[in-house]
This record gives C-alpha cells, structure tokens and sequence, in this order.
C-alpha cells in the first residue's frame, strides 16, 4: 500500500526589515505626539490660569513663559503629525494591512509651501515681529528676550508652513503678549496678497480696511 506523503508546511515571507522599522517608528510618532499634546493642554492651561491671576510683573512673566512652553511643545505636536502623514502616505509600497490602516492614520496635511516662499516668510514675519517689539512699552532687557524669543522661532521651517502669514503673526503675538493688529500690516505685500486671495485660515478673511486709512 502507498502511503501518502505527510502535507507540505505553508511558506511563509520573511518580515520586511523596512516595513518592521517603519512601525516601529509610527508607533513612536504615535507616542510622542500623545505625550506632546498633553503637555500643550497643561501649558496652555497654566498659562492662562497664571495671566487670570497675576498680580505682579513677575505673574506675567511666568504667564508669558507657560505660552513659549505651549507654542513649542505645539509644534512638536504638529511636526510628530507631518512625520507621521510622510510614513503613512509617503511609501508606494504599502501591505494590505497599512493600506487598511492607512485612512484611520491620516491626518491633514501640510499645505504645499516651496523652500522660497518658507524664506520669504521668514522675512516678512521677522519684520512685523520686531515692529512689534520695538512699538510695545518693554525694558531693554524685557525686549532683547522678545527678539531672541523671535529669533528662535525664525529658525523652526515647519512652523512658518503652518496656515498663513497672518495666522502665524497672530499665533506668535499671543505667544509673545504683543498686540495684534491688521491694520498694521494691511499694506504689505503679504497682508495685500491675502486680501486679494482670502486663503483658507486669514485673517484678513472678509477684511475691510479703514475709511481713513485707505489710500487716496
């Protein structure tokens, strides 16, 4: 009698080292972003609750220092998610499994800025930022801290991609405690752009300049 011949085990792939890392690097943005987002909501609530309560200049100065900690970790936040959305979207050759994974792992991303339009910006945020500083009621120390507060910001890419020009000024004047105006800046280059275009997340959405400050 023949006896038939036990049953082939199946074959299975060997794990894709590439594909192993890239989890593991998505699982690590996943972290960090949670971590990041929590310190943003504690910041931000210090910072508020400390400027309710101030009393004293010192009070202000620790207000203004819980806003710069929320403005960076919130970039971190932002960048984990940027990070996170070139992993997801960026590789061609996706598994099942990621391409399955991928619409609940998507996030908004970040509208298409060229590195020439980054640079511009930095100039152009950079002027109206110091016009600030130099306008507002600061002591010399008070003021050179602001300009390297400034400086330091100029100097982070991904967070002169993030929305407009004006939305940038007004994030930044918050983080700063300067005042916001967009009269101020309506007729630059940029401020007149956004006028004309009304981009999503403008300020200068629905703007009407004032009577007295049009030109004749």
């Amino acid at each position: 009698m023949f006896q038939a011949s036990p049953p082939h085990p199946e074959t299975t792939e060997p794990p894709d080292p590439a594909q192993a890392r890239r989890q593991h690097e998505l699982a690590g943005l996943e972290e960090l972003a949670d971590l990041a987002l929590e310190l943003c909501r504690e910041f931000q609530s210090a910072a508020i609750e400390t400027r309710r309560t101030a009393q004293t200049p010192q009070d202000m100065t620790a207000a203004q220092g819980y806003a710069r900690a929320f403005d960076r970790t919130a970039r971190t936040y932002r960048q984990c998610l940027a990070l996170r959305d070139r992993l997801v979207n960026g590789d061609t050759r996706q598994t099942k499994a990621q391409a399955q994974a991928a619409p609940f792992l998507q996030v908004e991303t970040l509208p298409v800025v060229t590195a020439q339009q980054v640079a511009q910006r930095r100039i152009d945020v950079g002027e109206a930022l110091r016009a600030c500083v130099y306008a507002a009621d600061r002591t010399p120390v008070e003021r050179e801290q602001l300009l390297a507060d400034i400086e330091e910001f100029l100097g982070d890419e991904e967070s002169l991609r993030w929305g407009g020009v004006s939305d940038i000024l007004w994030r930044q004047c918050i983080v700063l405690g300067l005042p916001f105006d967009l009269d101020r800046w309506a007729h630059t280059a940029w401020a007149q752009d956004e006028i004309a275009t009304q981009p999503r997340g403008s300020l200068y959405e629905g703007y009407r300049e004032p009577q007295d400050q049009r030109p004749p």
